[in-house]
């Protein structure tokens, strides 16, 4: 049937469907939508296939509850006008998506940003279980792949491709011919699969690769790094049982970097280990993984960190926080709930801040004031505070050497005097005790600088702006939202300010002042008023205009109120790629600032102690200028009297 078959009617088994738009397209057919039926769809073949009747009508005859439970299982065959069966008509699974949709961390967050490593490991369980009840039926999938299984929002799953399955009439046996060489069990690499019986087991190998894709973030369980030179292909490795992670042989693969199995159970390992050892005989069945997987889900812990992280209670911390360190990237979305606070204790981390012990809260060095010591009057320092009235006697000396030689002798002996003693109380108590003043000074700037007990509180202040930030995420997401949205949307912003012209304004300004601010400063309308270049004492026109600070304030505003007209009547939003990008940046933000936080105690542990000893030391080396200010400062107090 051609490929533009839409509006073509087929008769089903109990009633007739019109195809309607074309789905998808594969190898072996084409999807279709029904017109009037949102529940079903009609898989229509390419070709023609000799058995094809025959097997569809098996299948429907043998369909019950459980295996339309866990697939898209044909439920009536569908025959053109020549009465020939072109395709079957199966349930709609518009809105699923494939596996690999799930277990690949970009897509996951893309179409499912809130999912945990919860909802990977009850995927892999369904998925098991479809297994599971397909063999239970008696029927082999064959072409078991990433593609071929579809999971909703609600990590429900179902295989679908039901008519490739291996099964069995009375006496026909209806292989399975196709396969992923990256799922095929080692034992079928090589031979041709036309016509091949396909067991269980080659079903179990490849339900044990995608249960290892999915809880691996996609990665094959055969793909390592090769410890010799040389790559290594997927399906050598596979052929050659060379399981990178295996415990029980040394194979010459090595796991990548970063990437651990000890992330699942010792169950969960051990049936890795049995699923893909050439030397085993029996693999895990679906049941086995089921179980298996069931009993993992039920131990999962939940870190305490960050609530989209869930993790096997087997393990001390929690991996994922590591992973998303080391490979710089969010393994899953944390979900901003009303409250802001972003699946992180806050309270947890505030409380472990404030139980830090603080440093000591002592006193900085001060200088002492000379008027506190009791004056020591001698005549040394009673002459060096009278050294004015001696410039009279030296004036007078002077005049009257040539007549009096022994005044002018006796002057210039009271002047060397004087300034003996002023040369001996400067370097004997005021130098000294100036000297130690200013090292007392450097000491409470070096103790306000590095030992002051602000210096903690200021750093304390800082982290509880952090946790304030924690709280708030909500709050920034939205910021960042609205930051994109005005940033997308700019364009369509200025097309709705360039139909305001300024002439509106008349009304308010006179109509020399709006001609002029058209004429000679070129603003024709509210586009062209720009906030960020417009000077604050007013912009000057060519011919003189001036733009005074109150015009200039009127129109920024009368733009603003323009622009807050346009965003609250608008209804534009982020599309998925920027909504996902605002998210990203405030949950790295908010990594950011846990590990901050998460640091905070033993930093501010080590800064009170590190403020402790600077404060002792300062305070020993504060002493000495201490004693040498107390030594001289009765001095420097008689030098003092009477100079204010």
């Amino acid at each position: 049937m051609r490929a533009n078959s839409s509006g073509i009617l087929l008769a089903g088994d109990r009633m007739e469907y019109r195809l309607g738009t074309l789905l998808a397209e594969g190898g072996e057919g084409r999807v279709y939508r029904l017109q009037g039926r949102e529940d079903v769809l009609a898989k229509l073949y390419s070709e023609p296939g000799i058995g094809r009747e025959v097997k569809l009508e098996h299948l429907i005859e043998i369909g019950n509850k459980r295996l339309l439970h866990v697939a898209a299982w044909p439920l009536s065959r569908l025959r053109d006008s020549r009465d020939e069966t072109v395709g079957f008509v199966m349930e709609s699974l518009e809105g699923w998506q494939p596996l690999h949709a799930s277990y690949q961390v970009k897509s996951r967050l893309d179409q499912n940003p809130y999912r945990t490593w919860r909802h990977l490991v009850r995927i892999a369980r369904n998925l098991a279980a479809c297994v599971h009840h397909v063999h239970d039926a008696g029927l082999i999938v064959g072409d078991l792949n990433e593609s071929n299984v579809l999971v909703s929002h609600e990590s429900m799953v179902k295989l679908i491709d039901v008519d490739s399955f291996q099964c069995e009439t009375a006496d026909t046996l209806f292989t399975c011919h196709v396969a992923k060489p990256e799922l095929l069990a080692p034992e079928l690499h090589g031979k041709s699969l036309e016509g091949l019986r396909r067991s269980e087991s080659h079903d179990d190998f490849a339900l044990a690769v995608l249960i290892f894709q999915t809880l691996m973030f996609g990665r094959h369980p055969f793909a390592g790094r090769p410890e010799l030179a040389g790559d290594i292909s997927l399906e050598e490795a596979i052929q050659k049982g060379w399981y990178p992670f295996t415990e029980r042989r040394n194979p010459p693969i090595a796991p990548p970097k970063g990437l651990e199995i000890d992330w699942v159970s010792s169950e969960i390992r051990d049936l890795f280990e049995q699923a893909f050892d050439p030397d085993s005989p029996d693999r895990p069945s679906a049941h086995a993984w089921f179980v298996a997987l069931k009993t993992l889900e039920a131990s999962l812990a939940q870190c305490s960190e960050n609530q989209s992280h869930a993790f096997w209670h087997g393990l001390d911390t929690c991996p994922w926080c590591a992973l998303e360190d080391r490979w710089n990237l969010a393994l899953f979305q944390p979900k901003f709930g009303s409250s802001g606070r972003q699946s992180i204790d806050v309270d947890r981390l505030w409380a472990r801040i404030e139980a830090v012990p603080e440093p000591r809260r002592a006193s900085p060095p001060r200088g002492l004031d000379a008027t506190q010591f009791h004056p020591i009057d001698t005549l040394a320092t009673r002459t060096a505070r009278a050294g004015t009235p001696w410039i009279p006697l030296v004036i007078v000396g002077a005049f009257n050497a040539e007549r009096h030689p022994e005044l002018f002798i006796l002057v210039v002996a009271m002047v060397a005097f004087y300034l003996g003693c002023l040369i001996k109380v400067q370097f004997q108590h005021r130098f000294p005790y100036n000297r130690a003043q200013e090292t007392l000074t450097e000491l409470a700037h070096q103790w306000e600088l590095s030992a002051s007990a602000g210096v903690f509180d200021a750093e304390k202040e800082a982290f509880r702006k952090q946790c304030d930030a924690l709280e708030n995420s909500s709050q920034r997401l939205e910021i960042e939202r609205t930051k994109r949205l005005r940033i997308a949307h700019q364009r369509e912003l200025e097309e709705f300010l360039s139909r305001y012209s300024v002439r509106s304004l008349a009304g308010v300004l006179t109509l020399e002042t709006t001609s002029a601010i058209v004429n000679t400063l070129g603003i024709q309308t509210a586009a062209d008023i720009h906030p960020d270049a417009m000077e604050i004492g007013g912009l000057a026109g060519m011919e003189g205009f001036h733009l005074g600070p109150e015009l200039t304030k009127a129109l920024v505003a009368w733009r603003t109120e323009l622009e807050d007209r346009f965003w609250s009547t608008s209804s534009f939003r982020l599309d998925p790629h920027m909504e996902r990008e605002a998210q990203m940046v405030i949950a790295q933000e908010n990594a950011e600032l846990r590990k901050n936080l998460e640091r905070a105690p033993k930093e501010l542990g080590e800064l009170a102690e590190q403020l402790s000893a600077a404060q002792i030391e300062i305070a020993r080396e504060a002493l000495a200028p201490v004693r040498v200010i107390q030594k001289h400062g009765a001095y420097v107090a008689a030098l003092t009297i009477g100079k204010k």
